[in-house]
């Protein structure tokens, strides 16, 4: 809108576009911008710690990865995996644990262990639906009794009933031993108990029970016939007949000897120490990894810088190469790199132990011996100081940097909530301006028609 003077040639005012053609969504934006620089500041100051806490995380969880593979070397007893094998597996099988040093023992397999069982002398012509016992029976074994309810009483119902209960040793199973005949077998499950149960309550299925298998022990004979002794078992399965071999039997055969033979596994500690090395290597290349400055691109990892974490890796560099009463970790094939990686030579460490298990042994883990500790003991040590709950120093500098985190989370909201208000404040003044200025226009026209646009 524009008022024209006396002789029309100029306007006198020029209002044009001042009520609704400033953009007032970009002046608001392009002044709240400006307002909100410090938040932008602790914004990035909270990226920044979140990216600690996730580096430190990652750093943890190698050095726990670590510390399992530790524990797995660090007591004398993990040192004992025990290698067996049998001069007859059709007759004998072996499982072996640790625990063992170098032994044998031959044996002749005398019986295999036998369950106390017993079989209905008379049958019905289908398991589903002759009634044999219904309602509740007795059933037990020579070391106790219980009742149960059998439903309709078929032998099928007899049965599940039986063998859904744990009150007796006991179980049952419905034979089918020609067309169109069902009997009932019952076999207790402790070879030390017969079976015992009223044959009177089975109606139709004759006056008495057959046996089937005497309850016996497995029994092995160690030595040669006339000498030596016996070894008894409940089941074929005669648990550390050798410390850390067991030894299960299939076949009964007092005339053929069987011969079990057992010694340190090198192979099964190398394997152990292989996942220690990998593990250490891979917790040496996190904190590389998270502690790494790029000079190309100048972009810093989360964690560089932190000095605390350059001495904990020389730390266990230490406990790597140093030595114990034992000797070197060189002697075991264990050596640290020019890139502080371990290197392990399989094949040195398994001379060594071959040669002298106790020694290695003691080379990483000799936990009584404080003054001189092993490779594994030391590592133990310094991951404890570490990345111990609550008191480790990671765990303490992480649990520091999520601190942070929260208290900036609680000052991002606060400030969050004075530009919501600075906002609102400076929407509402540019809504009073446009107010102003939408009634300076009415008034305006007013005046041009008031005027008039003619020079008379």
């Amino acid at each position: 809108m524009s008022v024209s003077n006396v002789s029309g040639s100029s306007p006198l005012f020029n209002f044009s576009g001042v009520a609704s053609g400033l953009d007032t969504n970009s002046i608001i934006t392009a002044l709240m911008a400006v307002e909100k620089r410090p938040q932008v500041l602790l914004q990035n100051r909270q990226s920044a710690y979140q990216a600690m806490n996730t580096a430190y995380s990652s750093v943890i969880s190698k050095l726990n990865s670590l510390q399992s593979a530790a524990r797995n070397l660090g007591n004398p007893t993990d040192w004992q995996p025990v290698a067996a094998s049998s001069s007859d597996p059709n007759r004998a099988t072996l499982t072996s644990s640790s625990g063992s040093s170098t032994g044998s023992v031959s044996f002749t397999v005398q019986s295999l262990a036998s369950p106390d069982s017993v079989v209905s002398f008379g049958q019905v012509a289908d398991a589903d639906t002759t009634v044999v016992a219904a309602g509740t029976i007795t059933i037990g074994t020579s070391a106790g009794s219980t009742t149960v309810n059998t439903g309709g009483g078929t032998l099928n119902e007899i049965a599940q009933a039986i063998n859904s209960q744990t009150a007796v040793g006991l179980t049952a199973a419905v034979v089918n031993n020609a067309p169109g005949q069902y009997k009932l077998q019952l076999t207790a499950t402790n070879v030390n108990e017969t079976v015992n149960t009223p044959m009177a309550q089975f109606t139709g299925l004759g006056g008495f029970w057959g046996q089937v298998t005497t309850a016996s022990q497995a029994k092995i004979h160690v030595g040669a016939a006339g000498m030596g002794y016996d070894v008894y078992s409940n089941s074929n399965l005669f648990t550390n007949l050798l410390p850390g071999v067991n030894v299960t039997v299939h076949q009964a055969d007092p005339t053929t000897v069987v011969t079990v033979q057992s010694s340190p596994d090198a192979g099964a500690m190398a394997g152990k120490v292989q996942k220690m090395v990998d593990a250490y290597n891979a917790a040496i290349d996190e904190i590389k990894t998270q502690t790494a400055y790029d000079p190309a691109t100048k972009i810093a990892a989360p964690l560089q810088g932190q000095s605390a974490l350059r001495q904990f890796t020389n730390r266990l560099s230490q406990a790597v190469s140093g030595a114990s009463g034992a000797g070197t970790p060189a002697s075991a094939g264990i050596q640290l790199d020019s890139t502080g990686h371990i290197t392990f030579d399989q094949a040195a460490f398994t001379a060594a132990f071959q040669a002298n298990p106790v020694s290695v042994q003691k080379l990483f883990a000799d936990p009584l011996n404080p003054t001189s500790p092993g490779l594994i003991d030391r590592l133990k040590t310094e991951l404890t100081n570490a990345i111990s709950p609550g008191t480790g120093f990671l765990r303490t500098a992480q649990n520091s940097v999520q601190t942070s985190i929260i208290g900036l989370t609680t000052d991002i909201a606060q400030y969050q909530v004075r530009l919501d208000r600075r906002e609102d404040t400076l929407r509402k003044q540019f809504t009073a301006l446009e107010t102003v200025l939408t009634g300076i226009q009415a008034q305006g026209n007013a005046l041009q028609a008031r005027l008039g646009m003619s020079s008379n």
